[in-house]
């Protein structure tokens, strides 16, 4: 008997014994009354539900494997019994603290502490870490050393954790969990890893028996001690068959297969984040929650979410093999990635959609940014050029104006060598005076900015020119002291030739005054 037959059979044999346990555990759940309550919140399900599904699953999980294998002379089969022993213990502490998280409602902290140390186990065994990162083409980019430990911890505390943050409405968690062991099994018999099927292969047998009992409606639920147990397995299963042949399993294809649980961890800890609030405190803001808040029922939410999944999954697999399947299996994730962001921007999040115009308007800031910039030193040259303040003004006028200033106006400074009382503005200095009245109009009541610019020259009349600004408008950062600086390199060289005889004479630096 091949691997594949084999794998098949110890398909059946879980399955079989799923369809008879659940019952089993069913009523001793509810004669304990171990229940699941609605709330009108979270949980939507008609009437209080037995829990503690996953007690099941784990049973005819190991019992297949205990059993089974031994009956086998495969020579995958003692790779895969020493794997499953090697799993049993640390797999076992995490059933554990989902049945005292199902009973109890285990606080953040403890919850992690203990899968730290269910992690830490599998980091024991080196064959079980990821000590290598590939690309989605079979690329290896060498090995991560010591960094192998923390990254194994994270990505097995991470996927333990997005099951069980899946598993809010009747069926997902199990359904996605079976698509991911499909992956990994079709994966693992295309990179020809023998032993990794027998252990998938019973681990989705028995949740496609669970879900004669989990499905909509739910007669029991997996509970945190089956979506937890279910995460910590399959995340497991994902670095032995990785590791094995880095080409098999790429990086990637994980990614993929478990987009759904990945995508609800990162928008859930997102929103969480933007709204202030602890990231490991739950809400009823999760994806199917949304799902069904946009008049989608639990059975038709729960098939899309199977869809969306089964189609990340297809395309991890299109991501082992030879290279024109990677090529195809990099355009369908592309595809699918962006037909799943605006498939999240239909949900509603508020919080995504601040999030979104906080980027655009920040975007738009720098463009605009840039945009005054260019016009500012455009001005630079344009006054270089001019040969007189007359053909100067126009210029400035044209600037000032696409920078929003209402008003400019060039006056002389007290006392200036014509002996002009303060305040007063020289005769010939008159027409030197524009002002936007629509603007001063539309903001007559605004609080204006007057920043004036300081232009001497030696043995002239000093000047200053005033430029009014509504402080409504959007502020000016970088190109403010920038205008200042063109202004006040050349207009005192042409203002020296109105009054007066014209002598050489040096130019002071300019200066801005802003006033309310």
């Amino acid at each position: 008997m091949s691997t594949i037959e084999f794998s098949l059979v110890l398909l059946v044999v879980a399955l079989g014994l799923v369809l008879v346990l659940t019952p089993c555990v069913r009523l001793v759940v509810r004669r304990v009354g171990i229940f699941d309550h609605p709330d009108g919140d979270r949980k939507f399900h008609a009437t209080p539900t037995p829990k503690l599904g996953g007690v099941s699953i784990f049973c005819a999980f190991y019992a297949t494997l205990f059993v089974m294998l031994p009956f086998w002379d495969g020579p995958a089969g003692p790779v895969a019994a020493d794997l499953a022993w090697r799993l049993f213990a640390p797999s076992l502490l995490v059933l554990l603290l989902g049945v005292a998280d199902d009973l109890w409602e285990v606080k953040p902290l403890p919850k992690l502490a203990v899968q730290l140390i269910a992690a830490a186990w599998i980091c024991t065994y080196p064959d079980l870490r990821i000590v290598l990162m590939s690309n989605p083409f079979g690329e290896t980019f060498g090995s991560l050393g010591v960094l192998s430990i923390p990254l194994t911890l994270f990505w097995i505390i991470l996927i333990t954790n997005a099951f069980n943050i899946v598993d809010g409405i009747d069926g997902l968690a199990s359904g996605v969990a079976f698509v991911a062991t499909a992956c990994l099994f079709v994966a693992s018999v295309q990179g020809n890893e023998p032993y990794l099927p027998l252990l998938v292969a019973p681990l989705g047998g028995a949740l496609i028996g669970f879900l004669r009992y989990n499905f909509n409606p739910a007669s029991i639920f997996l509970g945190d001690s089956g979506s937890l147990w279910i995460g910590f397995l399959i995340a497991v299963f994902s670095i032995a068959g990785y590791n094995k042949s880095t080409t098999a399993i790429a990086v990637s294809a994980p990614l993929l297969f478990l987009a759904l649980p990945l995508l609800e961890v990162v928008v859930s800890m997102a929103r969480r984040f933007l709204r202030g609030q602890p990231i490991w405190e739950a809400d009823a803001s999760h994806i199917h929650h949304q799902l069904l808040k946009r008049g989608f029922t639990a059975k038709r939410a729960v098939l899309v979410l199977y869809l969306g999944s089964g189609l990340f999954g297809l395309a991890s697999l299109f991501l082992v093999g030879s290279e024109p399947n990677r090529i195809a299996g990099g355009v369908i994730t592309v595809t699918l990635v962006v037909t799943a962001s605006l498939g999240l921007q239909q949900l509603g999040y508020t919080e995504l959609t601040e999030v979104g115009r906080a980027f655009r308007r920040g975007f738009l800031y720098q463009r605009r940014i840039i945009r005054n910039n260019i016009i500012v030193r455009k001005l630079k040259e344009d006054l270089h050029v001019a040969a007189s303040f007359e053909d100067a003004w126009p210029v400035l006028i044209e600037v000032i104006d696409s920078l929003y200033f209402s008003r400019a106006e060039l006056v002389m400074d007290p006392l200036g060598s014509f002996g002009l009382a303060a305040g007063k503005t020289a005769e010939h200095t008159n027409q030197w005076r524009w002002i936007a009245e629509d603007r001063l109009e539309e903001s007559a009541e605004a609080d204006w900015s007057v920043i004036s610019v300081h232009l001497g020259t030696s043995g002239q009349p000093t000047f200053r020119l005033e430029l009014w600004r509504s402080r409504e408008e959007e502020p000016l950062h970088s190109e403010l002291p920038v205008l200042v600086d063109v202004i006040a390199e050349r207009l005192p060289a042409l203002l020296s030739a109105l009054d007066g005889p014209k002598r050489e004479c040096g130019t002071q630096a300019g200066e801005i005054e802003k006033d309310v």
